[in-house]
């Protein structure tokens, strides 16, 4: 099985969602992201959003996915976008989701991300304050993380359209619709 066919899926999905507000890294996770998806497998997605505005995020790239055919929900699994891990970007430290000392998933899982979209240098931003993965994992080529090209860049008018939806939807506006 070709792996690449998932990760191109998981490509054209993120220039789909790119112009929407909030996200500040969208990142291909889980089985893709190893090398190790089935045909019948999803394509997980880790999606770091700004502090505050989780609710809005996730309901905006539901949508767009869906109305895209793209979103996994009911029977549609097969190349179709799990948005299986969300979480902001004041909090991008994994350590603290660990089991224990030793945690091998927890210490092998951002080793396998894939970035898609990253806004203001958050996959930088993420690397840095998961730092404590090179004590666990010395012999790690972290450079090959930071150097990841298999990401998509937007065009002007998605980037416009990005940043004119989070000055609209950023003050009391966006904080009603966050507490709906």
């Amino acid at each position: 099985f070709d792996n690449q066919k998932k990760i191109k899926l998981a490509r054209r999905a993120a220039r789909l969602v790119g112009w929407l507000p909030f996200w500040q890294l969208v990142a291909i996770t889980n089985t893709v992201a190893a090398e190790m998806a089935r045909p019948e497998s999803d394509i997980d997605w880790l999606v770091v959003v700004r502090p505050g505005r989780v609710w809005t995020a996730r309901v905006f790239l539901t949508l767009w996915l869906w109305l895209g055919g793209q979103w996994r929900h009911g029977g549609q699994v097969a190349d179709k976008i799990c948005l299986s891990f969300f979480m902001t970007s004041d909090r991008l430290d994994l350590s603290s989701l660990r089991l224990a000392a030793g945690d091998i998933y927890l210490t092998y899982w951002p080793t396998q991300i894939i970035p898609l979209l990253s806004s203001d240098g958050a996959w930088e931003r993420f690397l840095e304050k998961n730092n404590w993965l090179k004590q666990e994992l010395p012999n790690f080529n972290f450079n090959y993380l930071v150097r990841d090209r298999r990401g998509v860049s937007l065009n002007p008018v998605a980037r416009w359209l990005k940043i004119f939806l989070e000055r609209l939807l950023g003050g009391r506006l966006g904080d009603r619709l966050e507490r709906i």
